[in-house]
């Protein structure tokens, strides 16, 4: 564990993540002042060896109303953070990803699920680190695999997305997608892989240089076929991940930065974008601030409560 420079710890080791996870009960009942839960699903990716949960969080006004909503997507299944975090919005919240497994299996299906193909270490210095002290890491990263976020893409897109629609009152022109550490890889991947699948991305602490900088390669040939892209990024990283090792060596504040340039010298005249580098946040940390000034940027006023 490392510490800034007033000694105050930055991050938490994997180890009582894993005693604090085993704390959750089985079986919990959300409750939330501006939200209801809807009965959860289970759906599978075709090709995954897991279920996924997908579960849906409708505004208050819903049953009051029969205008749409706008849509937030929040991979890693973090419904219960949008629904401590966020507060009154008019929006519906879908949560997709695991139940309750153990730290290691949540891990080694989030890095297939949310990454494109390639090789799992890449070039540089903070690719050979990571090969280096991996091991050690994980302990298990033998059996960890790459290479399925075109499924679980279209897997949002085309099954989850018309199943709920046909339910609830979605627009269909308005969706969010949320992503953050290995589930901002995801959104980074989906704003080129499938350009309009959504109009909203909240991309949080992304490691865009694994899978030997895939998402760069993607960017580029985007760039040569396009000359627009139609979206609004709220991208967002912690001052502290700097110099957290891992995270520093896979890149998730200066990859992000990199992205991000990279995309304002384009001059995509369609293209809405913010960075914002929160301070004194650490990877562990930033999960809040990003959902709270991400949904905030993306959508503004947009989705207040209307009398």
């Amino acid at each position: 564990m490392s510490k800034d420079s007033d000694n105050r710890p930055v991050g938490i080791d994997r180890e009582v993540l894993t005693r604090l996870q085993s704390l959750v009960p089985q079986e919990t009942t959300l409750r939330s002042f501006f939200f209801t839960l809807e009965p959860t699903r289970i759906m599978q990716v075709p090709g995954f060896e897991w279920d996924h949960e997908v579960r849906v969080a409708l505004p208050l006004s819903s049953p009051h109303t029969d205008r749409s909503y706008p849509v937030l997507w929040l991979t890693d299944n973090h419904i219960e953070a949008a629904l401590a975090l966020l507060g009154p919005l008019d929006v519906i919240l879908v949560g997709v990803g695991s139940g309750l497994v153990s730290l290691t299996e949540w891990d080694r299906r989030r890095i297939y699920e949310f990454s494109p193909d390639g090789p799992l270490y890449f070039d540089g210095p903070g690719g050979e680190w990571l090969e280096r002290e991996q091991p050690k890491i994980f302990p298990d990263s033998t059996d960890l695999k790459v290479g399925g976020a075109p499924a679980f893409l279209d897997f949002l897109i085309d099954t989850v997305r018309p199943a709920l629609a046909a339910e609830y009152r979605m627009d269909e022109n308005d969706h969010g997608l949320f992503g953050f550490s290995s589930g901002g890889l995801f959104v980074g991947f989906s704003l080129f892989a499938r350009p309009g699948g959504f109009t909203r991305y909240i991309c949080g602490s992304p490691p865009f240089y694994t899978r030997n900088h895939e998402v760069f390669k993607m960017e580029e040939r985007y760039a040569a076929e396009h000359d627009d892209l139609d979206a609004h990024v709220f991208f967002g990283a912690g001052e502290q991940e700097s110099v957290e090792d891992r995270i520093a060596a896979i890149g998730c504040l200066s990859s992000m930065i990199r992205l991000a340039e990279t995309l304002s010298f384009r001059g995509y005249p369609s293209l809405r974008m913010t960075v914002r580098v929160f301070e004194r946040e650490s990877h562990t940390t930033m999960l809040a601030p990003l959902l709270k000034w991400g949904v905030r940027t993306v959508w503004g006023d947009e989705i207040a409560p209307r009398a």
